[in-house]
């Protein structure tokens, strides 16, 4: 319960801050914007509360529970949280935002992969099944239980993406003539040089894109050719070609920002961390909510016909 407040005031905070600027504009008669730096002092603390509560609220049993059994509870999810922040640490994460909610989700994770190996467990010995077969039978024994256990998993995917987006992007801006080449998030991007090509269809007249070979440790990555696209009947409003290269890991955007007679291009690369992650999260958040309200099969209602003759009064 706890947490849906959170996830409420996280709403009103955004919802807030996006609407702030038309207000002030209509009060005052002065725009005045709301950037990131806004939503990630705010939103950010708010998020790591929920991530907590989410991950005590799977500890806490429903029903009453004694304080030495509900400390008991604590000990293991207490200590691997303990670990992975120390993990964390030796690994060379030092932000304090990125501890902290890495941590909270780490703890989701923690009490959710436990209540799933007890409930699989108590299964498989009631049944004698498969640990596969008892794990999938948990979802149909009680759907709204354990949907809602991998809705939290989803929860804490998204948040570790999120954070390690926010916290752990990389941004360069680089003028480089061909041949040169630069440093962006671990990666060296060599500007090989400018082509121009006519592609004659959407009304497009023609493309001006810079050939990028994307380096790591001396190997070749791949190429990426951002650009701008010039169309016949606005040559003055060119479009953005964006080069997207994506994996579980990261995901590369090039931009082109212009170049000069001399193919001297500036030339603009992100490395966002762990996108993927992020879609990946939704999709088991997705899931957890379809199986949470699919219906369960442990109690099915008994239909009694009225075996008494008709007409027959009750005495």
């Amino acid at each position: 319960m706890l947490n849906t407040y959170v996830l409420i005031a996280m709403a009103l905070v955004i919802l807030g801050g996006t609407l702030f600027p038309v207000f002030s504009e209509l009060i005052q008669d002065v725009r005045i914007t709301v950037g990131p730096p806004f939503f990630n002092d705010v939103v950010g603390p708010l998020l790591i509360v929920m991530l907590f509560l989410t991950a005590i609220g799977t500890v806490v049993p429903w029903r009453k529970a004694a304080p030495g059994a509900l400390g008991r509870r604590f000990i293991v999810p207490g200590a691997l949280l303990l670990l992975s922040l120390v993990v964390l640490a030796a690994l060379g994460v030092r932000d304090s935002f990125a501890l902290a909610g890495i941590g909270g989700a780490v703890a989701i994770l923690v009490v959710t992969a436990r209540e799933y190996a007890a409930g699989t467990l108590a299964l498989r010995s009631a049944r004698g099944a498969s640990w596969p077969g008892a794990f999938g039978a948990l979802f149909n024994r009680d759907p709204r239980k354990y949907g809602g256990y991998l809705v939290h998993v989803g929860v804490a995917v998204m948040a570790v993406a999120v954070i390690a987006s926010t916290v752990y992007q990389s941004q360069t801006r680089a003028v480089v003539s061909p041949g040169e080449s630069f440093e962006a998030g671990g990666y060296t991007m060599v500007f090989e040089d400018l082509a121009t090509r006519s592609p004659g269809v959407n009304g497009i007249d023609v493309e001006v894109v810079a050939r990028v070979r994307v380096e790591r440790d001396g190997k070749v990555e791949g190429y990426l050719e951002p650009g701008r696209r010039f169309f016949a009947n606005f040559p003055e409003q060119p479009v953005a070609i964006v080069a997207v290269d994506g994996s579980l890991t990261r995901d590369l955007y090039l931009f082109v920002q212009g170049w000069d007679a001399e193919r001297l291009t500036e030339i603009q690369a992100f490395v966002n961390p762990f996108i993927a992650w992020l879609w990946i999260g939704g999709g088991i958040y997705a899931a957890g909510g379809l199986l949470a309200f699919a219906p369960s099969r442990a109690r099915r209602p008994v239909v009694v016909e009225d075996a008494s003759p008709a007409g027959a009064r009750p005495a």
